[in-house]
């Protein structure tokens, strides 16, 4: 592991599995992330890890400023085909992921996520523009796991508190 102080190391951009170009982990130096036959091991960063799935790049650089600022390693994408075999790579502390009307995609990972031994205890926080959405997914919450709801457009805090209620601070 890297003897500099993490919180004074440049961040930067690592891709979890060689030669796939899905997302990238922006991680402090010193995280060591062996890529070998598609699975990321020994990450060795004690910080909190938050995996953002959207399909809006600004969304995304909205949701890494925010938890890298607070501290957090953050891992964005979207949703690529393969979403949740990073997520199974990963075992991010928590994930991030939007629901939207006539996009399977979201429903599929959660469904997926959540029956799978490996993934299903990963908390998430569940976010649409539309409170239809939401409230279906509220009421399929026993069937997916420990997640919250937010309705968008996000209050940035408002986000960053249900991240640190479900996972503590970074």
């Amino acid at each position: 592991m890297h003897d500099a102080d993490p919180m004074r190391v440049p961040l930067v951009p690592v891709l979890p599995v060689a030669g796939e170009r899905w997302g990238v982990c922006f991680a402090r130096t010193g995280c060591r992330l062996a890529c070998g036959e598609g699975a990321v091991e020994n990450c060795t960063q004690a910080r909190r890890h938050v995996f953002a799935i959207n399909t809006s790049p600004e969304f995304l650089n909205i949701v890494r400023e925010l938890f890298q600022d607070e501290g957090f390693n953050v891992t964005t994408t979207n949703f690529a085909p393969n979403s949740f075999v990073q997520i199974e790579a990963l075992q991010p502390d928590a994930l991030i992921i939007d629901i939207a009307i006539g996009q399977e995609a979201g429903w599929e990972l959660l469904d997926q996520l959540g029956a799978d031994a490996d993934t299903a205890g990963i908390p998430v926080l569940v976010v649409s523009t539309d409170p239809r959405l939401l409230a279906h997914a509220e009421e399929q919450a026993a069937r997916y796991g420990r997640h919250r709801f937010l309705a968008k457009p996000l209050d940035l805090g408002a986000m960053l508190e249900a991240i640190q209620e479900m996972i503590g601070a970074a």
